[in-house]
């Protein structure tokens, strides 16, 4: 899936049938807050960010279990 928000900035989202549904939707969900918050892009891989992106990953799950 391709997403341009706008500032010519574009994102994209490629399932990874490696991981959990969890782990993917947590990865979806950062994303989404790059944009957001204004971070890099899959700045979940930038050294900056590598420490928040594994506490966001080992926190409780945000998405409902069913």
């Amino acid at each position: 899936m391709l997403i341009a928000d706008g500032e010519r900035r574009l994102l994209y989202h490629l399932p990874d049938n490696g991981l959990t549904t969890d782990v993917d939707s947590r990865r979806i969900l950062w994303g989404a807050e790059d944009m957001i918050r204004n971070r890099p892009a899959l700045s979940r891989w930038h050294p900056d960010y590598a420490d928040a992106f594994a506490a966001f990953l080992a926190a409780p799950s945000v998405f409902r279990q069913e």
